[in-house]
């Protein structure tokens, strides 16, 4: 009877150890080991006044938010700030570009309270998937997911246990291990860093837009090793597929860049590594953004294109 109880005792202490285990890589996981992130040096700071004076829209995302390429007053939500203020004046608006290039979903989820929610925005749009499907996954990608599992995963996936197998039983590497490719980010913890973003805008009653992504040419896919290019494609198709989900589950808005972006003329929408788009890229997305929220109501329909009555 002694040993049962001995026996007994001891699993009663384990599994006593787990929560305050998970609690304490938790709390280790939100330690900083890398410089912060800086703020995009197109966002304009939360306390301008100029930013307090109007309604806010903000955009959140990475290379393609932030208008890689092209100078600032060319990127789409500054394409889209000019075309709510000459189309639909009242009331004042300001979009306030918070894109970051190179940037994934779970560098994104690090921003959210500080380049989005600070701003208290009436609209925001979150534009991830490009970066995240790229099948280019660093020990960096690899270190923010198991962070990012760490502090918002349930079992199995918050456990050390887990990532010590799974490193043990997959190790990945960077760009390609064998004939396994891995994406930058998991398609579940890219599913999941949405659903959280989207989620915690809602609880500040913000309308929540999410963006598929633009799409790639030739150029693009030329640049990878032929037996990867089709796979690649897929990828991102695949992450679009997850964005729609996720906005269907959330209730959020959708705005399907990568479907109303024509193919034909689509070396004109993209720069020379068919990825980034032009400048005329970057203003055909402001105003597919800004059909899609006519379409929705969030926008009145413009004076101009009121059909007459009669």
């Amino acid at each position: 009877m002694r040993g049962w109880k001995k026996t007994l005792l001891g699993l009663l202490a384990a599994f006593g150890a787990i929560p305050a285990m998970e609690i304490w890589l938790r709390v280790r996981a939100s330690i900083p080991v890398e410089p912060p992130v800086p703020r995009s040096p197109r966002a304009i700071p939360p306390d301008d006044k100029e930013v307090l004076a109007k309604e806010c829209w903000v955009a959140l995302g990475d290379s393609v938010v932030y208008g890689s390429g092209e100078p600032e007053d060319a990127a789409w939500p500054a394409v889209l700030q000019s075309h709510l203020r000459s189309r639909w004046p009242e009331p004042q608006r300001t979009v306030v570009n918070s894109g970051t290039p190179g940037e994934t979903s779970l560098g994104g989820i690090n921003r959210l309270a500080r380049d989005v929610v600070s701003y208290h925005p009436r609209v925001a749009f979150i534009a991830y998937g490009l970066n995240d499907a790229m099948m280019t996954r660093s020990q960096t990608d690899s270190w923010m997911e198991r962070r990012f599992w760490l502090l918002y995963g349930s079992f199995p996936r918050s456990w050390h246990l887990f990532w010590a197998l799974k490193d043990r039983l997959s190790p990945e590497a960077s760009p390609w291990q064998g004939e396994v490719s891995f994406p930058r980010v998991s398609p579940e913890a890219f599913r999941t860093a949405l659903t959280y973003m989207v989620q915690r805008l809602q609880l500040e009653q913000t309308k929540v837009h999410l963006l598929t992504t633009t799409p790639t040419d030739e150029r693009f896919r030329n640049a990878w090793p032929e037996e990867k290019r089709s796979y690649q494609e897929a990828m991102f198709r695949a992450y679009n597929d997850i964005i729609r989900k996720v906005a269907e589950d959330t209730g959020a808005g959708l705005i399907d860049v990568y479907n109303n972006v024509p193919r034909s003329g689509l070396s004109s929408f993209l720069t020379a590594d068919g990825v980034h788009p032009s400048a005329a890229g970057y203003s055909l997305i402001s105003e597919i953004v800004a059909d899609a929220l006519v379409k929705e109501g969030v926008l009145p329909e413009p004076p101009g294109l009121v059909p007459p009555r009669g």
